[in-house]
């Protein structure tokens, strides 16, 4: 029993000793172990991520750097470290320029059995491909961009002929700048699976990608400034309403200005980060409405300026708004004071008027009721008025703030006490009615009466 003891005891020192002379695995400070499986092509300047997470961040719009995302949530977090502080071999430096590099999700050459995900908040690269080279992916790919350029194009699959992804493809862009999205394959590679594409925000000069994907493919906008979309599939919004593009005309919009609001007559809610940025004192933005709901009017609205249009064949030409809330609350006082209304007349009604008022003034749109004021009617009767009340507020109308107190008069209900003998005009219905009943009711009774005299021969 001695001697297995001490064999037992020997064998627990040579396992200890092997741990401690083993390559230690790199910690972060949760925990995880670090990825490994990064490889770079410094000389072609073309990262694999090998189904290892990555995000890119910038210090500015042309210097980046890219980490390996342990915990896979799209955050550099504390502890996680940079490709060049990982020692990977070809790292580039971080905050340098990585507007020449492309960035892929698998690998240059081989397969691989994993999901793949990049994440882009900020910096410039030149390409963004969810899966490999030349090597398919068994599994899903994402791609998700914040913000940062991409100088060339997203890329949601892999990239050359027999290079797969057998599995579901998806790329969400709530903001930045990518030139071109390619939302399915590239040269000859297919998705064997489903293909979607989600923008919320940023600004990109087309998507395109029509075959080489064997489930379903969707593309929806829910904001963002897309010029063109080159593809057979129809964009659509969270809803699974059908969009069409608007043009936006921004004009004499100060350099450097963003855009932080956009409203729509009929009212849309819509994204509009990063949709556009001023460089140049005149610039465009490609917003996709609902097809069924036709846009009449555009306001956009920087920090300090607001810009207002009709809408003439889907395009308009925003110009500074400089009517006062003021002037809007007397455009919409003169419209309500000469509207016809009834006991029908609801909520929805009273904002059309309005709209159409704002409109007349060329004016920013953005209404709300007051809550503790809000919409309300007061039925006529027969006897007695009735009358709409309540309380708009024109706050974000051009620049002031005024207040519409609605006190709308309901016409008292008229009733005719006269029954008229006459059809009215344009109703013969009921009139062609009673004759040919008239008729039936002679025709009846001169039958019977030859039927009873004939009875009595």
């Amino acid at each position: 029993m001695r001697f297995i003891k001490n064999k037992k005891k020997l064998i627990s020192i040579i396992v200890m000793t092997l741990i401690m002379t083993m390559p230690m695995i790199a910690l972060n400070t949760s925990g995880i172990m670090a990825a490994t499986n990064v490889t770079i092509n410094a000389s072609e300047r073309r990262i694999y991520a090998n189904g290892d997470s990555l995000v890119i961040e910038g210090t500015d719009a042309t210097h980046s750097t890219i980490f390996i995302d342990l915990n896979r949530n799209g955050i550099k977090d504390v502890g996680e470290e940079s490709l060049n502080d990982a020692s990977i071999t070809g790292a580039p430096v971080d905050n340098s320029d990585l507007s020449g590099w492309e960035i892929y999700g698998g690998a240059e050459t081989n397969d691989g059995n994993y999901d793949t995900l990049l994440t882009m908040n900020g910096g410039c690269v030149n390409a963004l491909i969810a899966g490999g080279r030349n090597g398919s992916v068994t599994g899903n790919t994402f791609i998700v961009m914040n913000g940062g350029e991409i100088s060339w194009q997203i890329i949601g699959a892999s990239y050359y002929n027999g290079s797969d992804i057998i599995g579901n493809s998806s790329i969400e862009m709530n903001g930045g700048y990518a030139k071109w999205i390619n939302i399915t394959a590239s040269n000859g590679s297919k998705v064997k699976g489903n293909s979607s594409l989600v923008i919320n925000g940023g600004r990109t000069l087309e998507i395109f990608g029509d075959e080489k994907v064997t489930g379903t493919k969707e593309i929806i906008i829910n904001g963002g400034s897309v010029q063109k979309n080159g593809n057979a599939t129809i964009p659509k919004n969270a809803n699974g309403e059908e969009l069409e593009m608007y043009t936006m005309n921004i004009q004499n919009i100060g350099s450097g200005d963003v855009v932080k609001k956009l409203h729509t007559n009929p009212t849309y809610n819509y994204g509009v980060k990063d949709i556009y940025i001023g460089i140049n004192n005149t610039d465009s933005a490609y917003v996709w409405l609902p097809k069924l709901r036709p846009a009449t009017s555009i306001v956009v609205s920087t920090d300090t300026v607001s810009y207002f249009s009709l809408v003439s064949n889907k395009t308009a030409s925003l110009n500074e708004t400089t009517t006062t809330a003021v002037v809007a609350k007397q455009a919409i006082e003169s419209t309500l004071s000469k509207a016809k209304v009834t006991n029908e007349t609801n909520e929805q009604g009273i904002n059309a008027l309005v709209y159409k008022a704002l409109e007349s003034v060329a004016a920013p749109h953005e209404i709300a009721w007051n809550q503790s004021n809000p919409f309300h009617l007061e039925k006529a009767t027969t006897s007695k008025a009735g009358l709409i009340s309540g309380e708009i507020d024109l706050s974000s109308v051009g620049n002031g703030n005024a207040t519409v107190t609605l006190n709308v008069i309901v016409p008292k209900v008229i009733v005719n006490s006269n029954i008229s003998t006459a059809p009215e005009t344009g109703d013969t219905t009921n009139f062609s009615f009673m004759v040919s009943l008239l008729s039936l009711s002679g025709f009846v009774l001169f039958v019977s009466l030859r039927y009873t005299k004939n009875t009595n021969k």
